[in-house]
């Protein structure tokens, strides 16, 4: 709790120990509240960048002001806080503040620069209202229903959600066998095959012990608590230091040590004192190995852009911190580090509006592990996650983003490509849409799971999640929810801290829709993003027309570094042939950045402008602007410009890829699909258009890494050298066969040039161009 602060002493014998406050760079976190900041939660988050390794306490001092800045009260004095982060555990009043740290203790001296930040009264409330009372109360802790299961004990057939749970998630481990440890790689040497071989196996161990206690105790069958027992006992004489260790096959560790923490919680009582000691002694050790990674080797306290490791809080420590809450001091801290980090620092790949940097892959891995952890945290402590703006949002994104139709409309890794949304995605969207009362995600979720092609086998479903228990606990931990789908206007939903903008037309009816999207991020091509700032990606009418091209073959194959990492693989421009840095620098790719600079809506209008000029830094020496305008027009047309600047004269490649066909002629294209179509025009360059051109297939991948995969081809605009560039090109995507309703045409008076898009008889939109 809060007390007041007291003044050091006059009479100290030493002068005050100067602190440390390391600057922010593009690789660490920022000091939150920044100065000036307007605060989006009550109360606020604050972070700080520990001023050397290793663990110490700290103080914040929080003063509140008044109008005119200065001092209005005594300040608040926070103590014994052993992270640099934290949340305080009840909301203050709004206004104006100040705040500063400083280390605690023997070593406690100066205090920080003083920061000024802003709690207006729209911020949300959401307290740190961790209770660890009930943490390390009766079990099982890890609770997949808020009222310790008195209605799923007296009768689990209540919810409709466990007859399915039980006969495709508890069954099949009843008389499976016991899946032997895995062993290690051939000479030590990984290869993806191997790897997933190894993490499947042991997600199997998973679904047996965590679905065989759940089903047993619940319904309390001594036959399921006893094959639930034998699997746990098999997995917990596993070698924590072999093949599945954290730093052999981290996957592997993750599942394991989720496993034994499932396991011990349910089946505590069931076991003797020997067995509990077996049990709680592997779990400590594969915990210890997780939580030193991510809090010591990682520091994602200071480099929050390890995406395992921010993984690993919500997949680990939290449901291991739970198990063992109370009984042994260090998985306590685990799990106070664990719900502190998702209560306040989660996610540097995140915006308030819900954004991913990542995309949307990888959106699903984490909210996958974020979301049930909420969950759980919720139903054992009362912490409820789902008031921060992030998680209230975050579904909005995959629903704009990733419609439940398109296979290759999505920018970054992605393990799904060439194949609709993984049901996961519709998972996570049902769990938000139950947490929130968001019956928008609740529509979307019910399409995803009507579009839902991918096989459950497949290794980016099977090896990670079992839909079934995904619905048991989302209908026993929240209220149904009723889908209501979103509405046929045409709309424009912008997530600015990732740099992604989505157009969309028709959302209520997936044979109708269009939908295009676009991305100039801040995050660059760092981690799961690729070479793709002022990239877009177009589908219409059931059909992806300009794609993400190429496959998802494995990490590091040539198909990923070679191909899709590059801008190359884009709908993007090059420029003297070259395209974004991409490569594995992280501090050069973080760098290699875009931003979107401006957006806006009009009548049968909206547009978003991204500038891309460092992301291709790099590779252009002498690049003084590379800016792109996206515009929809009339719900029905995409106008997309190009303004590029550079000291020298240079080319510049419009490129736009496809899996259909492309026709040409002199200063148009055709992209044809199965059921619909793109017509490409150039509306306008300020250079010569030396020609188009079509090629087809990867450029400098391995032919084993498509071997009878798909081809695709990709439309090539040149232009010839110039030191400045200003090219619009006008999209129509229609349905096959359909003419389109949209024409362009160059209104040159002057010293100015507008492009004039008109629709029948309705007032044109006019887009200004550089004279």
């Amino acid at each position: 709790m809060p007390v007041e602060s007291k003044k050091n002493s006059p009479s100290a014998p030493h002068p005050e120990a100067a602190l440390l406050q390391p600057a922010e760079n593009v690789l660490t976190v920022r000091y939150r509240p920044s100065e000036g900041e307007a605060c989006l939660e009550n109360p606020p988050r604050f972070q700080w960048i520990p001023p050397q390794v290793g663990r110490r306490l700290y103080q914040i001092e929080l003063q509140p002001l008044s109008a005119d800045g200065s001092a209005a009260g005594k300040p608040i004095l926070y103590s014994a806080i052993p992270f640099a982060f934290f949340t305080p555990d009840a909301p203050l009043p709004t206004g104006q503040y100040r705040w500063r740290y400083r280390v605690e203790g023997d070593a406690a001296g100066a205090w920080s620069s003083s920061r000024r930040f802003t709690l207006p009264a729209s911020a949300a409330e959401a307290p740190f209202s961790l209770d660890l009372k009930r943490a390390g109360g009766p079990r099982p802790r890890l609770a997949i229903a808020p009222d310790g299961h008195t209605a799923l004990r007296s009768d689990p057939a209540v919810l409709p959600q466990w007859a399915p749970f039980f006969e495709k998630s508890v069954t099949p481990w009843i008389e499976r066998e016991i899946v032997p440890e895995p062993a290690p790689y051939p000479n030590n040497t990984r290869t993806p095959a191997l790897w997933r071989e190894s993490y499947i196996a042991c997600q199997e161990a998973l679904y047996a012990i965590r679905n065989l206690s759940i089903a047993g105790v619940l319904l309390a069958d001594d036959a399921l608590v006893e094959k639930a027992r034998g699997w746990l006992l098999a997995v917990a004489a596993w070698d924590v230091d072999g093949a599945t260790s954290r730093s052999y096959n981290d996957e592997a560790a993750f599942r394991v040590a989720t496993a034994l923490a499932w396991g011990y919680d349910w089946l505590r009582t069931q076991l003797s004192p020997d067995e509990a000691a077996l049990v709680r002694a592997s779990l400590l050790a594969r915990g210890r190995q997780v939580a030193r990674h991510a809090m010591e080797a990682s520091r994602i306290e200071t480099f929050p852009f390890d995406s395992h490791a921010i993984r690993s809080i919500s997949a680990v420590m939290v449901p291991v911190g739970l198990a063992l809450a109370g009984e042994d001091e260090e998985a306590t801290t685990w799990l106070r580090y664990a719900a502190g980090y998702l209560a306040g620092p989660y996610s540097a790949w995140a915006d308030a509006e819900g954004g991913w940097a990542e995309g949307i892959h990888y959106w699903t891995t984490a909210m996958c592990y974020a979301l049930e952890a909420a969950a759980l945290l919720r139903n054992c402590t009362g912490l409820d996650l789902f008031q921060r703006p992030f998680f209230r949002n975050t579904g909005q994104f995959p629903m704009y983003c990733r419609p439940a139709w398109t296979h290759r409309a999505i920018f970054g890794d992605d393990a799904t490509l060439g194949d609709p949304p993984s049901p996961k995605i519709g998972r996570n969207a049902a769990l938000l849409a139950a947490a929130t009362a968001n019956p928008d995600l609740a529509g979307y979720a019910a399409q995803v799971e009507r579009f839902a092609e991918s096989d459950e086998m497949a290794f980016y479903n099977y090896g990670w999640w079992d839909f079934r228990f995904d619905d048991l606990l989302r209908a026993a931990s929240f209220p149904e929810v009723l889908p209501r789908a979103k509405g046929p206007e045409p709309q424009m939903k912008l997530f600015p801290g990732v740099g992604w903008a989505s157009f969309q037309t028709r959302m209520d009816d997936p044979a109708q829709q269009i939908h295009c999207l676009f991305k100039s991020s801040p995050y660059g091509s760092i981690s799961h993003s690729h070479g793709d700032q002022n990239a877009f990606c177009l589908s219409a009418f059931g059909e992806d027309l300009l794609i993400q091209s190429g496959h998802y073959v494995a990490h590091n194959s040539t198909m990923h570094r070679r191909w899709r990492r590059q801008t190359i693989s884009k709908n993007a421009l090059l420029i003297d042939g070259k395209g974004q840095y991409a490569e594995e620098d992280k501090f050069l790719a973080r760098k290699a950045a875009g931003r979107i600079v401006q957006s806006g809506s009009a009548p049968n209008h909206h547009w978003a402008v991204g500038d891309a000029t460092a992301a291709y830094a790099a590779h252009v020496p002498g690049l003084l602007e590379a800016r792109r305008e996206v515009h929809q027009v009339f719900g029905a047309a995409f106008v997309v410009i190009d303004h590029i600047r550079c000291e020298e004269a240079v080319p510049i490649t419009w490129l736009g890829h496809t899996e259909g066909t492309i026709r040409t002629e002199e200063l148009a294209a055709t992209i044809e699909g199965v059921q619909a179509q793109a017509g490409i025009e150039i509306a306008y360059s300020s250079a010569p258009v030396a020609g188009l051109k079509v090629v087809e297939g990867f450029d400098e991948v391995l032919p084993e890494d498509y071997a009878g995969l798909t081809l695709s081809r990709r439309l090539e605009i040149h232009c010839a050298p110039a030191r400045s560039h200003t090219l619009a090109v006008l999209i129509n995507p229609v349905k096959r066969g359909e003419s389109p309703d949209v024409l362009g045409f160059i209104e040159d008076q002057g010293f100015g040039k507008t492009l004039y898009c008109l629709s029948r008889d309705e007032t044109p939109v006019r887009i200004a161009l550089p004279g």
